[in-house]
């Protein structure tokens, strides 16, 4: 049942025709017109609606359904056929088949150096930073994909509502001075896995609260490799800032893989407390297209409420990343300190990589240049997280990255 309301802001409703659209994913299922009901001022009406029948839902896939209102015939202000809303809502998602595992051969070969790990199977080699505890690359087929590994990030470009918390954030906290120290590097290898465990502290610049850091990553002999990160609050707690700009990684990745595909919310950037006229869909876009061009840089292009996200080259194929719970991401031709620095946009010069963050949860925007500041629930908090992901390389010049994307990778 689907409730409609006549406000009568700007004209009737019975200048706007109502299209309900069903996708599977990106798929386009079936478009039809609904009547809209004699509806009075202040009054509300009850549309029922079908979900089509579909013979085979495809294991993984998520099922929405668009409601979107038109206008009927050309008026003073718009186009006929103009989109004046959208609402659009998930009515079923389906899960992805659980295959049973299978004992690939342990193929993996690591070579260790005086400073570095190399893990290499076919075709693919991953390098450890054994001074740092870092993935350092990766490189498929003599090209390097990942130029840096994830790094630990609660950083972000200051936005302008920013203004009041700016100077105890760089001044108090020291949010842009975040560093982390390695307590304990392992590493091992177990049937066709390589693992290599860190244990360490991440805070900022004389501050006494950080976090406790343990990072997983494990590389599969067919190259996939899972990152699992867990933080918890730790150190004198009550000193912590009441917000932190994010909670996340970053990576630096080719130019190359420069289009973006996700299923999360989109099309356009959002946020907590910002979201609320983006949707969920499968959507693609290019880096440039994702960036939001304000007048005065700032943090932009984040899109929530992901499980998973692909950088794309032209050549076919991906760099997918599954979210093990959902993430927040953006991909940007400039690091959070290019931002950070420049007065125009005319300022800014693109990076010769991509940088790529993978967010567990990122503060609100608040409207404090001009209002309040963050809501609570809307705050990205001194609290513990986890973040998990398995980033894969994958073929999409026979298979769609949305197809891919649905198996149990």
């Amino acid at each position: 049942m689907f409730r409609l309301t006549n406000r009568q802001d700007f004209c009737g409703l019975d200048a706007f025709q109502l299209i309900c659209r069903y996708y599977e994913d990106d798929r386009l299922i079936e478009e039809n017109e609904m009547d809209i009901p004699e509806t009075a001022g202040g009054q509300v009406s009850e549309l029922k609606i079908t979900y089509p029948e579909i013979s085979q839902k495809q294991p993984g896939a998520q099922y929405t359904v668009h409601f979107i209102y038109q206008l009927r015939q050309q008026e003073k202000w718009a186009d006929a056929g103009f989109e004046v809303t959208r609402s659009v809502f998930v009515y079923h998602k389906e899960e992805r088949i659980s295959e049973p595992a299978i004992n690939h051969p342990a193929n993996l070969q690591v070579q260790e150096k005086e400073s570095c790990i190399l893990v290499t199977g076919k075709d693919f080699t991953v390098a450890f930073d054994k001074v740092r505890g870092r993935l350092d690359q990766m490189i498929h087929q003599g090209q390097e994909i990942i130029q840096q590994g994830p790094r630990l990030n609660f950083w972000r470009a200051p936005i302008d509502n920013d203004m009041y918390i700016l100077e105890d954030y760089r001044n108090k906290y020291f949010m842009h001075l975040g560093h982390e120290s390695v307590r304990d590097v392992t590493w091992k290898v177990e049937a066709s896995e390589f693992i290599w465990e860190v244990h360490s502290f991440f805070g900022t610049t004389n501050s006494s609260w950080y976090y406790d850091i343990t990072s997983r990553y494990t590389v599969s002999s067919d190259g996939k490799i899972h990152v699992e990160i867990a933080g918890i609050a730790a150190g004198r707690k009550e000193n912590a800032p009441p917000m932190l700009p994010r909670i996340g990684v970053d990576m630096k990745i080719d130019k190359q893989w420069n289009q973006v595909s996700w299923r999360g919310l989109g099309p356009h950037e959002n946020y907590a407390d910002s979201c609320q006229s983006s949707y969920p869909g499968v959507f693609t876009k290019s880096v440039d297209e994702l960036f939001v061009n304000y007048v005065v840089p700032q943090e932009n292009g984040n899109h929530m409420k992901c499980d998973w996200v692909s950088m794309n080259n032209a050549t076919g194929d991906s760099l997918l990343c599954r979210a093990d719970e959902e993430v927040a991401f953006s991909a940007s031709y400039y690091e959070d300190s290019d931002v950070e620095k420049a007065a125009h946009t005319i300022d800014l010069e693109k990076r010769n990589y991509i940088v790529w963050h993978i967010d567990r949860r990122q503060n609100g925007l608040g409207s404090n240049s001009c209002g309040q500041n963050q809501l609570d629930r809307y705050r990205c908090k001194f609290e513990d997280f986890s973040l998990g992901f398995t980033l894969s390389l994958e073929d999409i010049s026979k298979k769609s990255i949305v197809e891919i994307a649905r198996e149990n990778g």
